[in-house]
């Protein structure tokens, strides 16, 4: 089963703005269609931005209460800074301690290292086509 970390752009994109890309992603991940990794420093940042992004407490609440629950969160052990936005260096971060296969994002400050140490760093509808799910009607390529 595929490992994959998905990056806080694409759950702005499911909780505040249920954008479909985002909505079959997280689908597939529901569908065990991949393992989903995240850590503590993931969860803290998409807790900030989701309520930024004007996401009800209770919708912020539930869906990282979930994500604490049904996927696997990792402690990473190492630092890493890599990205031109030192903010998303979590991401490499998490993917590394994790040892996923690629990570999934919007943001192309991770996208331009594509790839790292090995690490796929794909928009949402690019990692759906891997997965074999039918292309989101909106999103990345």
């Amino acid at each position: 089963m595929r490992k994959a970390v998905v990056d806080n752009t694409v759950f702005v994109s499911f909780v505040a703005l249920r954008g479909p890309g985002a909505s079959k992603l997280m689908d597939a991940w529901e569908a065990k269609r991949f393992q989903l990794i995240t850590s503590e420093p993931i969860l803290a940042e998409a807790d900030i931005v989701l309520r930024q992004q004007g996401a009800s407490d209770e919708a912020v609440d539930t869906f990282l209460s979930g994500l604490r629950t049904a996927a696997t969160v990792v402690a990473p052990t190492e630092r890493i800074t890599a990205c031109r936005d030192a903010d998303d260096d979590k991401m490499l971060e998490a993917a590394v301690a994790g040892h996923a296969d690629c990570i999934v994002s919007g943001d192309k400050d991770l996208r331009v290292l594509s790839p790292f140490r090995g690490l796929e760093i794909l928009t949402v509808n690019r990692f759906l086509r891997r997965l074999g799910v039918r292309k989101a009607t909106m999103g990345g390529r």
